[in-house]
This record gives structure tokens, sequence and C-alpha cells, in this order.
């Protein structure tokens, strides 16, 4: 998986975060995302993951508030971007907001944007082993928790990931190509492949 993605062009990292973000804006739960400003997490791609930061206007325009993470000894928080918000080189090499940024609680986050290196279609997410996520997501309760978006490529989409029980697993698995809902946004009608 990482060997085929770093063969992707900016360009095409770009081109792919356009068309998930469009994918994300054309879900029912998200058009009806409570709140007059709701917040959707975002990430700075690394990797060559699709690039939908790049993007980020589309979400502007719709309304959203964009927050990112920003890694802290061994946990996430996450912090609003605005125009003035300055970022630096964190952890891993990862463009991140700076320690003065806005930080917003996980419970004003709306929709949160997850990478990995590969999902599946239970929404089972692999990502980079060292669990921030999953850390970011535990001891809320799943109706407490944001709407999970795990975010890829179409070659990222596996049909099953062993998980464990501390494993968070996404909503909904968006791609390009694919817009994948899983067990737990409650449907069994798991996936459909769109045009474009």
């Amino acid at each position: 998986m990482a060997a085929e993605r770093s063969a992707i062009s900016e360009s095409e990292a770009k081109e792919a975060g356009r068309r998930i973000i469009e994918r994300i804006l054309s879900l029912d739960t998200v058009k009806q995302a409570p709140g007059e400003s709701p917040v959707i997490a975002l990430y700075s791609p690394i990797r060559r993951e699709p690039d939908l930061l790049s993007s980020a206007e589309l979400l502007a325009a719709r309304g959203f508030r964009i927050v990112l993470p920003r890694v802290e000894g061994d946990n996430l928080v996450f912090s609003e971007i605005l125009r003035e918000t300055a970022f630096v080189r964190g952890s891993f090499g990862i463009r991140e907001p700076s320690s003065d940024a806005r930080r917003i609680p996980r419970e004003d986050i709306r929709i949160m944007c997850l990478p990995g290196l590969a999902f599946d279609r239970e929404g089972g997410r692999i990502g980079y082993g060292k669990g921030y996520y999953d850390r970011y997501l535990s001891g809320a309760k799943r109706e407490d928790l944001p709407l999970l978006i795990g975010t890829g490529y179409d070659f990222q989409l596996l049909d099953r990931i062993p998980q464990t029980p501390s494993d968070q697993r996404a909503d909904y698995v968006i791609t390009p190509s694919w817009i994948l809902r899983t067990f737990f946004a409650d449907s069994f009608d798991t996936a459909y492949h769109t045009d474009g």
C-alpha cells in the first residue's frame, strides 16, 4: 500500500482530495450537520495521502470550520485553522498548527476525516502504528463521537482488516470513486460507486 501510494504525484493527491471532499459534502448526514458552523477535522497529508486540505475552501464555502491535529506527547489536540494561523513542522515532520492556535474540544467536532494505510468494508482502519486517533476517540460513547470518515485511495480499500477492541471504526470510508457506509453508520447497504 505505502509503495503504491508513494508513486502518486502531488497533483493526483490534490485531485483525489478534491473528489473526496465533494463526496463528503454529498452525504445527507453532512448536509444536515448540526450547528451554524459545524466543525470538520482534516489532516495534513503525508506520504502522498489524498490532499483534502488543498480543497478546504469547498468546506469553508459551505460554512464549515476546519481543524487540524497537533501531536502533544502521546496525544492529539485539534486546533482551528484561520487565515492567520501559524504552522510548524511537528512530530514526524507533519505540518501542524502552532501551539497558540485555538483548541477545539472533541465534543465540538462534528465530522472527523481519518488518514490511514488501508481501510475495510466494516470501517476498519490500519493507521501508522502509534494509535493517536484511537486514543483521541477512546473513552467516549459511540453516539458522542464525531462522524468518522476514513479517507484514502481506491486501492487502499480492502475486504477485511483485523481489528482490536480499542480500534475505532469509521462510519464511512470515502475514496475518489467510492462512498462506503459501514455498519457503524446504521446501514447494511454498504457501498456505492460514484462516477467522475
